[in-house]
Protein backbone atom coordinates (compact mmCIF):
# COMPACT_ATOMS: atom_id res chain seq x y z
CA UNK A 1 0.00 0.00 0.00
CA UNK A 2 1.46 3.37 -1.05
CA UNK A 3 0.66 6.69 0.62
CA UNK A 4 1.06 10.20 -0.86
CA UNK A 5 4.56 10.72 0.58
CA UNK A 6 6.05 7.75 -1.30
CA UNK A 7 6.24 5.36 1.66
CA UNK A 8 4.73 1.93 1.49
CA UNK A 9 4.19 -0.71 4.10
CA UNK A 10 5.99 -4.00 4.14
CA UNK A 11 4.96 -6.97 6.26
CA UNK A 12 6.22 -7.31 9.81
CA UNK A 13 6.20 -3.72 11.13
CA UNK A 14 8.34 -2.18 8.39
CA UNK A 15 7.90 0.84 6.13
CA UNK A 16 10.09 1.63 3.15
CA UNK A 17 10.75 4.82 1.15
CA UNK A 18 10.25 4.12 -2.56
CA UNK A 19 12.88 6.64 -3.70
CA UNK A 20 15.75 5.83 -1.32
CA UNK A 21 14.85 2.23 -0.36
CA UNK A 22 15.29 3.20 3.32
CA UNK A 23 13.61 0.63 5.54
CA UNK A 24 12.40 1.49 9.02
CA UNK A 25 11.87 -1.63 11.13
CA UNK A 26 10.97 -2.36 14.71
CA UNK A 27 14.11 -2.89 16.80
CA UNK A 28 16.42 -0.64 14.78
CA UNK A 29 18.61 1.90 16.61
CA UNK A 30 18.90 5.39 15.09
CA UNK A 31 21.08 8.36 16.14
CA UNK A 32 19.85 11.94 16.12
CA UNK A 33 21.78 13.95 13.51
CA UNK A 34 22.42 17.15 15.44
CA UNK A 35 25.83 17.98 16.87
CA UNK A 36 24.21 19.55 19.93
CA UNK A 37 22.74 16.23 21.10
CA UNK A 38 23.92 12.68 21.73
CA UNK A 39 20.64 10.81 21.48
CA UNK A 40 19.86 7.27 20.39
CA UNK A 41 16.34 6.03 19.74
CA UNK A 42 14.87 2.59 19.13
CA UNK A 43 11.94 1.92 16.79
CA UNK A 44 9.19 0.32 18.87
CA UNK A 45 6.13 0.56 16.60
CA UNK A 46 5.45 1.26 12.91
CA UNK A 47 2.14 2.43 11.44
CA UNK A 48 2.35 2.82 7.67
CA UNK A 49 -0.46 5.28 6.93
CA UNK A 50 -0.22 7.82 9.75
CA UNK A 51 1.38 11.27 9.60
CA UNK A 52 3.42 10.44 12.70
CA UNK A 53 3.62 6.73 12.04
CA UNK A 54 6.81 5.75 13.86
CA UNK A 55 6.91 5.28 17.63
CA UNK A 56 10.40 5.71 19.06
CA UNK A 57 11.81 5.13 22.52
CA UNK A 58 14.75 7.26 23.62
CA UNK A 59 17.42 4.89 24.90
CA UNK A 60 20.24 7.33 25.58
CA UNK A 61 20.61 11.07 26.11
CA UNK A 62 24.16 12.22 26.76
CA UNK A 63 24.95 8.72 28.01
CA UNK A 64 22.03 8.69 30.45
CA UNK A 65 19.40 6.00 29.80
CA UNK A 66 15.81 7.17 29.30
CA UNK A 67 12.52 5.36 28.88
CA UNK A 68 10.39 8.04 27.21
CA UNK A 69 8.63 7.36 23.92
CA UNK A 70 6.93 9.51 21.28
CA UNK A 71 5.48 9.36 17.75
CA UNK A 72 7.49 10.94 14.89
CA UNK A 73 7.06 11.25 11.13
CA UNK A 74 8.75 8.87 8.73
CA UNK A 75 10.44 11.81 7.01
CA UNK A 76 12.73 12.35 10.02
CA UNK A 77 14.64 9.12 9.18
CA UNK A 78 16.64 10.73 6.39
CA UNK A 79 20.18 11.00 7.80
CA UNK A 80 20.07 14.81 7.68
CA UNK A 81 20.29 17.39 10.48
CA UNK A 82 17.02 17.49 12.38
CA UNK A 83 16.50 13.83 11.57
CA UNK A 84 17.93 10.44 12.41
CA UNK A 85 20.53 8.14 10.83
CA UNK A 86 20.60 4.37 11.16
CA UNK A 87 23.29 3.06 13.52
CA UNK A 88 22.17 -0.51 14.21
CA UNK A 89 19.75 -2.79 12.40
CA UNK A 90 18.43 -6.08 13.73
Amino acid sequence: MTNPKGWYSVEGGTVQDQETATEIRIGQIWREVDPRFERLVEIVEVTANAVRGIKIKTISVDGKPRKSSTWVSKGRFNGKRGGYELTQSE
